[in-house]
């Protein structure tokens, strides 16, 4: 994923490591 949801995910595992999602 390299959309704008691939970075909205990222942005959210980054900063907040909850494995919510694998």
């Amino acid at each position: 994923m390299g959309t704008v949801q691939g970075s909205l995910f990222h942005w959210l595992t980054a900063h907040h490591s909850t494995p919510s999602m694998p």
